[in-house]
């Protein structure tokens, strides 16, 4: 397929013995190059059709693409609107919130549609109320985004059927939850307060991590012992990663990252949040 440009939003280790990597365009495809052969080769593939023909903006508002389980993962989540005449001089409007993931696996050259949902059919766990009453002005609502804005998806890289989704009563409030929304079962698997305070609508304001694949119950034992924490049950605590790093990766900048679910929060740039993480697996691997 020809090409003019790509715009790179991501890049993907996909490995291998020739190291393949991706870099990703979220609004047109991705340029596939295995960087370890002596003969370098760029290889095109276009992602799936957009839902909305105009692709205007951050891709990242309504995209997101990952690995997960040896497989590539395409996430879009987009509002569209149906109407239809009820009547001689009358229109019916229907909001949906249509949610598609698509799946190509090795070797990289197919789309497949895996699941789609509608995101105003997706019910929440009364359990969550306090926290979408502290978004929506003490309201509450039974359906996740029946009275919420949804934007930045992130899809879950330990869990093939989650993706992330922030959520807001409006684009530009600085209020935020974002919604594990489990695909399978089209349900709310959970739901975290948001502190959006710096963010700007729905801008890229957090990002995956898998950096608790590093980490073994050994190195989470004798962090512990070194740091005096009590040790007990087969659970692996990241505090001592926080002790060891606090130092140079917190009080060095403002940025405050936080853990939820397997998502790293950056109130200040993704990039803080790549840095901290590369440097925690180099340490890592000199234990």
């Amino acid at each position: 397929m020809r090409f003019s440009r790509i715009l790179t939003s991501k890049v993907l280790v996909i490995g291998g013995k020739d190291g393949l990597v991706a870099w990703v365009d979220l609004w047109n495809g991705i340029l596939f190059c295995e960087v370890l052969t002596s003969r370098t080769v760029l290889r095109y593939c276009a992602l799936p059709p957009p839902m909305n023909k105009r692709c205007e903006g951050s891709p990242e508002r309504f995209r997101d693409i990952a690995i997960v389980e040896g497989n590539i993962n395409f996430f879009e989540m987009r509002l569209k609107f149906k109407r239809r005449q009820v009547a001689f001089n009358t229109t019916l409007t229907t909001k949906y919130f249509e949610a598609t993931r698509w799946k190509m696996m090795e070797p990289w050259h197919n789309w497949q549609k895996d699941r789609t949902l509608d995101m105003f059919k997706i019910p929440v766990d009364q359990s969550y109320c306090e926290l979408l009453r502290d978004v929506l002005d003490g309201q509450c609502t039974r359906i996740a985004f029946e009275k919420l804005e949804g934007g930045h998806p992130a899809l879950s890289l330990h869990d093939d059927d989650v993706v992330y989704i922030m959520a807001k009563a409006k684009e530009m409030n600085r209020r935020a939850v974002v919604f594990a929304v489990n695909m399978r079962n089209k349900v709310v698997q959970g739901v975290a307060k948001f502190d959006g305070k710096r963010t700007y609508g729905f801008t890229q304001t957090y990002l995956q991590s898998g950096i608790s694949s590093y980490l073994t119950a050994e190195s989470s034992a004798r962090g512990k012992a070194r740091d005096g924490i009590p040790q007990g049950g087969d659970c692996i605590a990241l505090e001592p990663i926080d002790n060891m790093y606090k130092g140079k990766a917190a009080e060095s900048s403002r940025d405050r990252i936080t853990q939820a679910g397997d998502i790293s929060k950056s109130n200040a740039a993704g990039q803080a949040g790549f840095e901290f993480q590369e440097d925690a697996s180099r340490k890592l691997d000199k234990q």
